[in-house]
């Protein structure tokens, strides 16, 4: 969901008492605040931190409301190799999730330090973010 903000001007007049009996006149603003849906807003994806190490790994969450759809979370290293499959599902109704990655592999072997991509398909959008990983 976006939040569209827009000003409307609305002119009132008022008469305020005065000792001479005149009337004053005022003009009264009000703002409108629209939510309206738009389709891959309702994407979330949080990654911790920028840089980590084994001993203190990054968290990922990740929630959407848009459903069906393939959703699959995969982390890539700098050269696009495919490094680990975090999750992958056909989600059927709203979907939100916590993962921890401490840099390994998907034969459970620690990654080489650099720099690593993680990528989440979700059923209408595409997000990603970098982290470093550091021995």
């Amino acid at each position: 969901m976006t939040a569209t903000y827009s000003n409307t001007c609305t002119p009132a007049r008022s008469l305020t008492p005065s000792p001479t009996n005149t009337g004053t006149p005022t003009v009264v603003l009000t703002s409108t605040l629209t939510l309206t849906a738009t389709p891959g807003t309702a994407d979330l994806f949080f990654i911790s931190k920028n840089i980590f190490t084994a001993q203190d790994p990054v968290s990922i969450r990740v929630a959407t409301s848009e459903h069906p759809g393939y959703y699959a979370m995969n982390i890539f290293n700098s050269a696009g190799e495919n490094i680990k499959t975090m999750d992958k599902a056909y989600l059927t109704a709203p979907f939100e999730k916590s993962y921890t990655w401490d840099g390994t592999n998907k034969y459970g072997a620690k990654c080489a330090s650099g720099v690593y991509v993680i990528y989440v398909a979700f059923p209408v959008s595409v997000k990603k973010g970098r982290v470093i990983f550091l021995h």
